[in-house]
């Protein structure tokens, strides 16, 4: 038998691999069907997200970047996605542009605010902005290929009572 030669992975590309297994455990993704049909990556849910665009354009990959981003496509657990409008800027280059979801939330609206806080966390979002009673409402990216993304998370319905709870996440790159 001729010897095995072992390859071992970079500090940096283990780091990636544990952070994408974290963002796919918190989505409640556990097998390869879950991975396939969780929104942005599989056929699954109702991501808005566009084909992967090819790999010597430059047309729409920072508008791919934000639409399959772990961070941006997964909502909260039990909430329920009402509508998501993706519009690619037509002066942008780079293919960026702006991408809107609302969805609904049976869950606290601390519990929201913390979900995101902790999946951007694990997803290399930067916290930007607080509201007044000191949640994290903005969030920012710098992709590897320069673009910069921003995500803002506000409620529609502040002073509402009781559950479901609305919210719109507001995107641009």
């Amino acid at each position: 038998m001729g010897a095995v030669r072992r390859r071992g992975m970079t500090r940096g590309w283990g780091s990636a691999v544990l952070a994408v297994a974290a963002a796919l455990a918190l989505m409640g993704c556990t097998t390869a069907a879950d991975v396939r049909a969780a929104p942005g990556i599989g056929q699954g849910g109702n991501s808005a997200a566009p084909t992967r665009p090819h790999p010597g354009s430059t047309a729409e990959h920072a508008l791919y970047n934000l639409t399959t981003d772990l961070f941006f496509v997964s909502l909260p657990p039990g909430s329920t996605r009402t509508a998501q409008k993706c519009t690619p800027s037509p002066s942008d280059p780079r293919g960026g542009g702006d991408c809107t979801v609302t969805f609904t939330s049976d869950l606290a609206p601390q519990a929201v605010f913390d979900d995101f806080a902790r999946r951007a966390g694990l997803t290399g979002w930067t916290a930007e902005q607080k509201d007044r009673d000191g949640r994290t409402v903005s969030w920012a990216m710098a992709y590897r290929d320069g673009s910069h993304a921003r995500v803002v998370l506000s409620p529609l319905d502040p002073e509402k009572g009781s559950p479901p709870y609305a919210y719109k996440l507001a995107a641009s790159i």
